[in-house]
């Protein structure tokens, strides 16, 4: 009738730079089974009761930079009579790069009726991720078109 879940995981990216490759992420749920309960404390009046349950959860998840993101390499390109040809990417990349985190929390309520003839789930949620490693637009004068960087933060919420 009582379910709890509890997890912890630590993420060492070999993509982002020593000092901000190593990432936390933990998260707890739990919910509650209530439709028996109820009768024990009401009685038989409420047989068209057939389940319920009451639910929540916080989490929080990571995501590392793409390869080659933190340093820039030398790429090799199509040679000229037969000399090798190496070039800079065009997206200049970032030491300080951090992972992204998100977190997200969620409550939700599930109950059925007669028999599991009708229900409803009804769940409440909010997610932020913030960090988020994206290339952006530099001048060309710089070598490069785009830099990678940690910026903006997104908020996704609802009712389902």
């Amino acid at each position: 009738f009582l379910y709890i879940d509890m997890t912890a995981r630590n993420d060492v990216s070999s993509t982002l730079s020593k000092g901000n490759n190593s990432y936390f992420y933990p998260s707890l749920s739990g919910s509650y089974l209530f439709a028996d309960h109820l009768r024990k404390l009401v009685g038989n009046s409420l047989n068209w009761l057939t389940y319920s349950k009451v639910r929540a959860n916080h989490a929080q998840v990571g995501a590392d930079a793409p390869y080659a993101a933190t340093k820039n390499y030398f790429s090799a390109v199509t040679s000229f009579n037969g000399n090798a040809i190496y070039t800079v990417p065009s997206i200049m990349n970032n030491p300080n790069l951090q992972p992204e985190k998100t977190k997200s929390t969620e409550f939700g309520l599930e109950m059925s009726f007669l028999k599991n003839r009708i229900g409803f789930d009804i769940n409440k949620y909010r997610a932020l991720t913030v960090n988020q490693i994206i290339p952006v637009d530099v001048s060309r004068a710089t070598g490069y078109s785009q830099k990678f960087i940690n910026a903006g933060s997104i908020l996704n919420k609802g009712i389902e």
